[in-house]
C-alpha cells in the first residue's frame, strides 16, 4: 500500500512512543535516546542549539575572572547537547556550568552516566528553578510537543528563569524535513519508536511564521530567527 503523503498546512495531533516511555522497554528507551542523539547530530539540531550560545561564550571568555556560564537544557533527554557544550568548553577553557532537566528518569540515567553535570527530574510545567538563575536556557526539538497555549506559557516560564536568552531549536514542518526523516530513520534505526516518532514530530513541528507568532504572544520582543 503506497504512503499516504500528508497534509503539512495544519500542525498534526498524535501520540508518540517518547509521550508515553512507560510502554517501552529499559532496552528500546535507550536506543531511542541513542538514535535520536545521531539525529540531532545528521540533520544539525545540536549545531543549531550549541551555534547562539557558542558565540556568546566565546565574547564570555574573553573577560578576566568571568564567573561560570549557568545553562539550563529543558527536556534533555539524555543529555547529547549538554555533552557537546561541555566537549567544546573543555577545549576553548570556558567555565561552564550545565543543568539537564527531563520528566524521564531513564533518560537521566542515561546522561548522568555520560556527561558531569547537574541532573534535575521535574514536570516542565512546574519547573523547580528560581526567577533569573540560569543565564541562557535551551529548548531543543521539545517544543512540538505542546500546542500554541501552553509553548506560550513555557517560553513566557524560560523567560522568568533566564538571564540573557532562550534559545529554541527545534524541527520544522515541511515536505522536504518529513521526506528526509522518513529516509533516516529507516535506513539507520532499528527503533520502531524512531521510526514512528520521527515523522510524526516533523507533522507536528511548527512552521517558523507560527513560532514567531508564539514567541510574541510570551511576550519575548527581541528575536533573533534562524531558518
Amino acid at each position: 500500500m503506497p504512503h499516504r503523503w500528508p497534509d503539512f498546512s495544519r500542525r498534526a495531533t498524535g501520540a508518540e512512543y517518547i509521550d508515553a516511555p512507560q510502554h517501552l522497554s529499559g532496552e528500546e528507551l535507550s536506543q531511542v535516546f541513542h538514535d535520536l542523539a545521531l539525529v540531532n547530530r545528521w540533520l544539525g539540531g545540536a549545531r543549531a542549539a550549541l551555534s547562539p550560545l557558542i558565540s556568546f561564550l566565546k565574547n564570555s571568555a574573553n573577560r578576566s575572572h568571568a564567573r561560570p556560564i549557568t545553562v539550563l537544557d529543558v527536556g534533555c533527554g539524555s543529555g547529547d547537547i549538554i555533552s557537546s557544550l561541555k566537549r567544546w568548553a573543555e577545549a576553548n577553557q570556558v567555565r561552564l556550568c550545565t543543568i539537564g532537566l527531563d520528566l524521564s528518569r531513564a533518560a537521566l540515567a542515561i546522561g548522568r552516566l555520560s556527561t558531569e553535570s547537574l541532573w534535575i527530574q521535574a514536570d516542565i510545567y512546574s519547573l523547580p528553578i528560581r526567577e533569573k538563575s540560569v543565564d541562557f536556557v535551551i529548548c531543543s526539538a521539545f517544543l512540538h510537543h505542546f500546542d500554541d497555549e501552553a509553548a506560550v506559557m513555557l517560553l513566557r516560564d524560560f523567560a522568568r528563569i533566564a538571564r540573557n536568552g532562550i534559545v529554541i531549536s527545534d524541527l520544522r514542518r515541511h515536505p522536504a524535513a518529513y521526506l528526509g526523516i522518513r529516509i533516516l530513520t529507516t535506513l539507520f534505526s532499528s527503533s520502531r519508536a524512531v521510526r514512528h516518532d520521527g515523522p510524526l514530530s516533523v507533522l507536528k513541528a511548527f512552521t517558523p511564521e507560527e513560532l514567531k507568532r508564539v514567541v510574541r504572544r510570551a511576550g519575548l520582543s527581541q528575536i533573533h530567527s534562524r531558518k
